[in-house]
């Protein structure tokens, strides 16, 4: 994992290799930083403490599958994947509109209620991973992107309303 590119298919198969009681910790908690408090998190991320945006991607890690190496390029971006779950809109902006953590709380909700999606891992954790911090605010208050949230509900529109191939 670097500075520039984090390794989101890593931490994907660093969870796989936990052990099942250590798994159920991610289920269990109600919000990420909850997790601190817990030693599947410190494994999980052996290297040191985890950033905000790591604690987003672990808090969604037992509710979305990898679609794999070989699907990656072929797997269906979450957009598409929530409009052709029928995920009412309104869900979608609720994420979109809420504050931190209650807006990745919705988010998760979200992935529960489509049941583990397959989707890519790589492309989830950028979406999760970045954060808007002011100045003036707390070192540890790193909201999750509002530009972020802003593409997500981009992505659910232009997948709802873009005409299937062939159609014109």
């Amino acid at each position: 994992m670097t500075a520039d590119k984090p390794d989101f298919i890593g931490l994907w198969q660093r969870y796989q290799a936990l052990s099942t009681g250590d798994k159920a910790v991610f289920k269990r908690v109600s919000d990420p930083d909850e997790l601190r408090e817990f030693h599947a998190l410190y494994k999980l991320f052996p290297q040191g403490r985890a950033h905000e945006g790591w604690l987003r991607a672990a808090f969604l890690l037992p509710w979305c599958d990898d679609c794999g190496d070989a699907k990656r390029q072929s797997c269906q971006k979450l957009g598409k994947l929530l409009v052709s779950r029928s995920v009412n809109e309104s869900r979608v902006l609720q994420v979109a509109r809420s504050n931190s953590p209650n807006d990745i709380v919705q988010f998760r909700r979200l992935m529960i209620q489509l049941k583990n999606p397959i989707l890519n891992w790589d492309e989830l954790g950028r979406f999760l991973y970045p954060s808007d911090h002011e100045p003036s605010s707390p070192a540890n208050s790193w909201e999750w992107s509002g530009k972020a949230k802003r593409k997500l509900v981009e992505h659910y529109y232009l997948a709802q309303f873009s005409p299937a191939k062939g159609d014109k």
